[in-house]
């Protein structure tokens, strides 16, 4: 057991753990300027890794690979903060709107992108902002709540635009989503995105799409939290008015 716990221990100071360590305390000291919280961080993953590692060898019973022990899971979710950005398009059902399809863009370069089919039989019936049909969809419209919720389970800071997106979200995910808009995000209409939509409706221009809308605001949102990150107070120009007499005689002056 002493020679088990003893492997256990060491690769937490292997050259690997090390150059995380050292990329960790690089990127704060660049983006943020404190050392002291890229070493924190540093430490913090090295002890994670040592424990991850313990776990696996003196656990009797084998484990997956990708079965984290706790520790580590709540020190990455935690230290690193991943965000998505959720965008939702709807059709109108009997006296409902009804979630037709969702685009999610999110960190580590994330795109989602689900079609639902209709949850119940009505007389065919389409949007002309986003040329969805209501018979159109690949996943059930029951499977939404859990499709959602294991594709968002790895972000912890969830986005996407207006109350009552914000609000269904929330009822279906049973977290909290902010408002891009209290951030004052401009329309999706107004933001740019490079992603070329595979759904035949969206080919043509000036349609909504759910994903291409995501990955307008997740830039945007990227672009914000650098540009509040970096951010410096402006300087203060303020001058002094008052007028002071000065005890030196000019020229050609009688005292």
């Amino acid at each position: 057991m002493r020679n088990a716990t003893r492997r256990a221990v060491l690769p937490a100071f292997s050259p690997t753990v090390s150059i995380y360590c050292l990329v960790i305390i690089t990127f704060h000291t660049i983006c943020y300027g404190r050392i002291e919280r890229g070493i924190v961080l540093g430490l913090l993953v090295t002890i994670s890794l040592g424990v991850d590692r313990m776990y696996s060898l003196l656990n009797p019973f084998p484990i997956k690979r990708y079965v984290r022990h706790p520790f580590s899971s709540f020190l990455f979710y935690t230290l690193f903060k991943m965000a998505a950005v959720i965008e939702i398009e709807f059709l109108q059902g009997n006296n409902e709107q009804v979630i037709k399809e969702v685009g999610i863009r999110a960190d580590g370069g994330a795109r989602l992108h689900y079609l639902f089919r209709p949850p119940y039989h009505m007389e065919p019936h389409g949007s002309k902002e986003s040329g969805l049909n209501w018979d159109d969809g690949f996943v059930h419209h029951s499977q939404i709540q859990t499709v959602l919720t294991e594709a968002l389970a790895p972000f912890n800071h969830l986005y996407s635009r207006g109350e009552d997106k914000c609000l269904l979200l929330h009822d279906i995910l049973g977290r909290a989503i902010e408002d891009l808009e209290s951030l004052q995000c401009p329309k999706p209409t107004e933001l740019k995105s490079d992603i070329q939509c595979h759904l035949p409706c969206h080919s043509f221009p000036n349609m909504s799409c759910a994903l291409r809308n995501a990955d307008g605001q997740y830039s945007w949102l990227q672009y914000h939290t650098l540009h509040k990150t970096f951010i410096k107070c402006p300087p203060n120009n303020t001058r002094h008015t008052a007028q002071f007499s000065s005890g030196v005689p000019k020229p050609n002056t009688v005292m």
